[in-house]
């Protein structure tokens, strides 16, 4: 029991000495960032994402969970193609890392190549529509009229028309639909 108990202690306390001795010491640690982890983006909009913390030899490669939803650019833009949807959009990266070993009291270095992905969320939107009057002003002589009506007004919008001084001008129906 005692040789089992000894040896359990020595199997946590060797990952601490190999440190101190230097081997497998990390020299170049990476840090990467993606510019935006969520996003709204309207029907038809373009978002260009990016990730910091990228050296020289460093790839990055895009892709989406949905890109019926968001496609995604090699350069990191996306563009929102389905409205009130997600897709995840992933950026892979591929670098590489070095660390140092000891054998025979010589420092050696090795390099290897890891890849790390960041994600970000985008959920998309209809863009809101721009309703406009067909007419903002309009000047008129006793008992003449005219129509007035909403340009891009969506059939499920409620509209309601006043006026300010009713001794001047009236409206027939205040809602149409």
């Amino acid at each position: 029991a005692v040789f089992l108990v000894l040896t359990f202690m020595l199997s946590l306390l060797t990952p601490m000495f190999s440190h101190l001795a230097g081997t497998n010491e990390l020299v170049q640690a990476a840090t990467f960032k993606i510019s935006k982890k969520n996003a709204t983006m309207y029907l038809g909009d373009s978002l260009q994402l990016k990730v910091s913390g990228l050296k020289t030899g460093d790839k990055v490669t895009w892709s989406s969970s949905n890109k019926e939803v968001a496609s995604v650019s090699s350069k990191g833009v996306v563009t929102a193609k389905t409205p009130n949807a997600s897709a995840k959009i992933t950026a892979t990266v591929k670098y590489k890392y070095t660390y140092k070993y000891k054998v025979k009291k010589k420092y050696k270095y090795k390099t290897k190549t890891k890849t790390k992905k960041l994600y970000c969320t985008i959920n998309t939107i209809y863009p809101p529509l721009e309703r406009k009057l067909n007419v903002t002003e309009q000047l008129l002589g006793s008992g003449y009229s005219f129509e007035l009506s909403v340009v891009d007004a969506d059939p499920y919008d409620t509209i309601t028309y006043s006026v300010r001084d009713p001794y001047i001008a009236y409206v027939d129906d205040t809602t149409y639909k």
